[in-house]
C-alpha cells in the first residue's frame, strides 16, 4: 500500500512519463483516458486481491475489499488537500471502489482464497490461557 501512496503523490512529470495522467484535453471535456482508468483498476484491484487473499475469514476479506475502496477515497481527498487540485477526482474514487469491490466479489464467487492460499502449512498460534 505504501507504493500506492507514493505513486499517487508522484509529480505530474513522473506520471506523464509512465503514462498514468489524465490528459488535460480529455479532462476538459469531463472525460477520463482509458490508460488512466486502467491504471486505477489494476492498482486497486490487485491491492484488494492481495489483502482479500490474506484474510482468513469472510469478514476479514470483506473488510479488506471495502478498506481498499475507502483507501482510494482517502487518497483522492488527500491529493485534493495536499497537492491543491482544483477538485476531488470523483471518477478516480469511482474506479478505485469498483475495482476493489469487484475484486472482492470475484474472489468470493470463485473461492480464490481457498484455491490460491495453502493455510495448512501455517504455524498455529497458542491458545490464550
Amino acid at each position: 500500500m505504501l507504493l500506492v501512496i507514493i505513486g499517487s503523490f508522484l509529480p505530474g512529470t513522473s506520471k506523464n512519463a509512465i503514462g498514468t495522467t489524465n490528459p488535460p484535453e480529455i479532462a476538459a471535456r469531463g472525460g477520463v483516458a482509458l490508460r488512466h482508468r486502467s491504471a486505477h483498476f489494476l492498482t486497486f484491484g490487485f491491492t484488494a486481491l492481495l489483502l482479500v487473499l490474506i484474510g482468513e475469514t469472510a469478514s476479514q476479506q470483506l473488510c479488506a475489499g471495502l478498506g481498499v475502496a475507502a483507501f482510494g477515497f482517502l487518497l483522492e481527498c488527500s491529493q485534493y488537500v495536499f497537492i491543491g487540485l482544483d477538485a476531488v477526482e470523483w471518477w478516480d474514487v469511482r474506479d478505485d471502489a469498483i475495482a476493489a469491490i469487484a475484486t472482492l466479489v470475484i474472489a468470493q464467487w470463485f473461492n480464490l482464497p481457498g484455491k490460491l492460499v495453502d493455510r495448512r502449512s501455517r504455524p498455529q498460534l497458542p491458545e490464550s490461557v
